[in-house]
């Protein structure tokens, strides 16, 4: 027994010396690529990287490690005499283990500076979107402050008191539409801490922007009708097309989403959509919104359509006579397929949903 927790002591000794050593090659790197001069990106790449190689090592001992910490737990079961070998060799042995949790423990640090690298831009982003949300609720309380003396005082005439009601409808306005970029700000948060890497945090296109069109928008029904896409409802058949079987065919609606937006692209001429939203491209799968151009040709229902414009309408300067464009926006899922048409002027075009399933899949009949 003394002889094979002598041998397993060995190998615990070379183990941790193989640790050891990666450390001593490892985190100076780690500190000496800290400096001012490393981008965010740069430092959270090389973080990862050492983190990986690190946590690999560890890793890759762990059957071993486990297995002389039962044989030495064993040895000692067996021989309780401090003066023993095996009882010398595991008190050796322990304190190998106490250097190799030191050597573990030096993993945390790397860790943290690495996620507060990852949430700091989505932090000061909700931060910021915090402030204007408390700058708009107080003007609100001045606003119907205000209001509500001059009614009082029946100082104040119709026109002005339905301006002050919009006004206050205006800003209660911006303040959901800054909820809805929280929201969708701290699930990109989120994904970015899951996936290691720092993430957008303009609440551009990064996954957490929910794709859709203004109300108005036709979807072509599997009947052959058009619907406005504000009245289709769960359970209703549209017109979706299958990767699989290469054709079109009807679809049910599994569930409808409905929002605000601000900002838009407007396709055509007559389509607008927000800049998440995913058109079928010939030859591309995929692309969202605001990386389309005129002459992509996008996959209609009667063949490729041409894409004649795309113009972007951004935020308006907020203000009492200039209202920013604050419009209902809605989506719809649809089932297994993922897919339906909208119109395009006189023709149809395919959109994916972009629910939460994996569409790169689906996307491969497109290529």
């Amino acid at each position: 027994m003394v002889c094979d927790v002598s041998r397993a002591l060995k190998k615990c000794t070379g183990i941790v010396l193989v640790l050891v050593a990666a450390c001593v090659l490892v985190i100076p790197a780690y500190a000496d690529n800290g400096g001012d001069t490393a981008s965010r990106g740069e430092r959270i790449a090389h973080l990862n990287s050492v983190i990986d190689f690190y946590s690999s090592l560890v890793d890759g001992y762990q059957a071993d490690l486990d297995e002389i910490n039962q044989r030495l737990e064993n040895a000692l079961t067996q021989d309780a005499d401090r003066n023993s070998a095996a009882w010398a060799d595991a008190v050796a042995a322990l304190r190998l283990w106490d250097g190799l949790n030191n050597l573990n423990m030096a993993l945390g640090p790397m860790i943290k500076e690495r996620d507060d690298l990852i949430t700091q831009p989505f932090d000061e982003a909700i931060q910021q979107l915090g402030d204007q949300n408390a700058q708009l609720r107080n003007r609100m309380d001045t606003i119907a402050e205000m209001l509500a003396e001059a009614v009082e005082n029946q100082s104040i005439e119709l026109w002005e008191y339905d301006a002050g009601v919009n006004l206050l409808r205006f800003l209660n306005a911006q303040i959901l539409i800054n909820n809805a970029k929280v929201h969708r700000l701290t699930l990109a948060k989120e994904r970015a801490l899951e996936g290691g890497t720092g993430g957008s945090s303009d609440g551009g296109n990064d996954g957490g922007n929910d794709p859709c069109f203004v109300a108005g928008t036709l979807v072509l029904m599997a009947d052959g009708s058009a619907k406005p896409i504000q009245d289709v409802l769960p359970g209703d058949e549209v017109m979706t097309y299958s990767m699989e079987l290469d054709q079109a065919g009807p679809g049910v609606v599994a569930e409808t989403r409905r929002g605000l937006e601000d900002h838009f692209y407007t396709l055509g001429g007559t389509l607008k959509t927000n800049d998440a939203h995913r058109f079928y491209v010939q030859g591309q799968g995929t692309t969202v919104a605001e990386d389309l151009a005129s002459g992509d040709m996008l996959q209609g229902l009667n063949g490729p359509v041409e894409l004649a414009g795309v113009e972007y309408t951004g935020l308006a300067v907020a203000s009492a006579d200039n209202a920013m464009p604050v419009l209902a926006v809605y989506n719809i899922m649809v089932e297994e397929t993922h897919a339906y048409y909208v119109a395009l002027g006189e023709a149809w075009v395919l959109v994916h949903d972009d629910c939460s399933c994996d569409f790169r899949e689906q996307e491969e009949g497109a290529r």
